[in-house]
């Protein structure tokens, strides 16, 4: 399971002991986060992180150069 933090514009890193209170979409698979976050990009939601129950962590910052790679390689 993957679970995808979301915010407005600038949104900041989710502390750990408010997770539960940030919006999130949980998902299957990462492929499925990320096809869900590049999407919402679009319309102006930052995406903060992206967690998986495996241990995968991507920052916002990670999530940004994901999807520059994604349209430089489309």
């Amino acid at each position: 399971m993957y679970r995808a933090y979301y915010g407005g514009g600038g949104g900041a890193a989710v502390p750990p002991m408010e997770k539960d209170q940030w919006p999130n979409n949980q998902f299957a698979t990462l492929d499925e986060a990320l096809l869900w976050a590049r999407a919402v990009v679009r319309h102006g939601t930052t995406v903060i992180s992206i967690e998986g129950e495996d241990g995968t962590q991507l920052s916002r910052s990670e999530f940004a150069a994901h999807v520059r790679q994604k349209v430089l390689a489309d």
